[in-house]
């Protein structure tokens, strides 16, 4: 995924991100 860069992202913070790399799909 994008956040294999540590994964310490809260639930909260996570749905904006998922949010704005939702045009940007991990594949």
């Amino acid at each position: 995924g994008w956040l294999s860069n540590g994964d310490k992202v809260p639930p909260a913070e996570f749905e904006k991100l998922a949010a704005e790399y939702s045009e940007c799909p991990s594949g």
